[in-house]
């Protein structure tokens, strides 16, 4: 709490204020009135309360379909202000190194496919490209991707990466297993390691941001992203202390039935100090329900032997939503859809029925063009400005010029001029038309 050292009977008149903080002790500059110091005081006092919070929660805007999908903006409440002006990103980047760790070791079992279950695709890419991509949007540097099961197929669908390198998991002995095999990628290194599931492709770019701020902001050992789930069935719930400081995380296999009634989850992402993680990786033992090496040991661990482990909150549930089966997958498919059309909609475009529209994530669209119903755009089309297309229309790597209508019609691979005509009932394949019509 901040206390104000009165000098006079006007309090509003002190010339120095004193904070709970060894050392903080300020002068206040003569040239300051009182409204300058009750803006001050204002502002310190709202720190402080910032300070007290044991867990910083991640607010989203929600889109106005009422999805529960957060696409364009996030925030971090009670977050302390960085020293400078300059962007989050950048600090990241100026303080130690950070990687990433991606758990890909997945069979997909339930999924009842004979492709690694990181390689099915949301809107056009796999999960895994996803989740690499918001680790490097984060600013990690080098991603260590844990293979198991058809491990060779994840390793050629990303082996040209420079910024990859593979470790494998050949028995599936836990989450705390899959990461001990990264530890010849980490011989040496003094950085923090976010650990991501390779099966949460609505993770953002932003969320880690934040998280990786608070992490090194707290000068935390461990610092876990957690979110509250209207049904957190399957997933390990947060213990806490009654002073809200985290305690641990307690897989729903081994959690009673208090513990199964706790709905804030561990969404699996985390922020660790490399060489504390390590050390208490060390001293996991497989003594569960299912006899594993559980990486949520390692937080347990470094709180009971005093190491600050802090729990960063994110308000959007769905950045959290793992894929496990065929429904979780159609589920994950309709979010990121929205958010990209969202996204499309928030750069001019029109999109009348956003329910019966796809567009897949690498997708480009020009101001002023107008998606009618039953309009599915996929590959790495490109369409221009002022276009018209649908409805009932399909479009597959093609390339549309400024202008285009396309009515009912499948166009795939084809590159058409600005002003062309197309449909309905057309279908163009790898052919470019010569005539401003190409309709029936």
């Amino acid at each position: 709490m901040l206390n104000l050292m009165a000098k006079g009977a006007n309090a509003l008149s002190s010339r120095s204020w004193v904070s709970d903080h060894p050392g903080e002790n300020r002068e206040i500059p003569p040239e300051w009135n009182g409204e300058h110091l009750r803006d001050f005081l204002s502002r310190e006092l709202d720190n402080n309360r910032c300070a007290r919070h044991h867990r910083t929660r991640i607010r989203t805007e929600q889109n106005r379909f009422n999805t529960g999908v957060s696409p364009i903006a996030g925030w971090v409440a009670c977050l302390p202000r960085l020293k400078s002006a300059e962007s989050l990103h950048g600090a990241m980047k100026r303080a130690k190194a950070l990687n990433s760790v991606i758990l890909a070791a997945g069979d997909g079992t339930r999924l009842r496919s004979n492709r690694p279950k990181v390689l099915h695709e949301v809107c056009g890419h796999p999960m895994l490209h996803y989740v690499l991509r918001v680790a490097a949007e984060a600013a990690a540097d080098r991603h260590v991707i844990v293979v198991g099961y058809e491990g060779e197929q994840i390793c050629q669908t990303f082996a040209g990466r420079s910024d990859v390198i593979f470790a494998e998991q050949k028995e599936r002995l836990g989450t705390g297993h899959a990461v001990q095999m990264t530890r010849e990628a980490f011989e040496g290194y003094e950085g923090d390691i976010l650990i991501l599931a390779g099966d949460t492709p609505l993770l953002t770019a932003q969320t880690l941001q934040n998280l990786v701020q608070w992490h090194r902001h707290q000068e935390a050992a461990v610092t876990i992203l957690t979110t509250e789930m209207p049904e957190p069935r399957g997933y390990g719930r947060i213990l806490r202390y009654e002073d809200n400081r985290l305690q641990g995380i307690v897989e729903e296999k081994d959690a009673n039935r208090y513990e199964r009634a706790i709905r804030e989850i561990n969404t699996g992402s985390y922020c660790f100090d490399a060489k504390a993680l390590f050390e208490a990786l060390d001293q996991v033992t497989p003594q569960n329900v299912q006899n594993e090496y559980y990486l949520t040991d390692c937080v347990r661990i470094l709180v009971e032997q005093g190491h600050r482990a802090e729990a960063v909150i994110t308000d959007d549930h769905t950045e959290a939503i793992g894929v496990n089966t065929r429904v979780q997958l159609a589920e994950a498919e309709k979010i990121l859809r929205q958010r990209i059309l969202v996204r499309h909609m928030m750069a001019g475009i029109t999109i009348l029925d956003p329910e019966t529209c796809y567009v897949d994530e690498e997708v480009e669209i020009g101001k002023d063009s107008v998606l009618f119903p039953g309009t599915m755009i996929t590959g790495k089309s490109r369409i221009g400005a002022d276009c018209r297309i649908g409805p009932n229309t399909q479009i597959v790597s093609a390339e549309l010029g400024d202008g285009v209508v396309a009515n009912s019609s499948y166009i795939e691979g084809v590159k058409l001029p600005s002003g062309a005509t197309v449909g309905p009932f057309a279908t163009l394949r790898n052919t470019t038309p010569s005539q401003k019509d190409s309709g029936n």
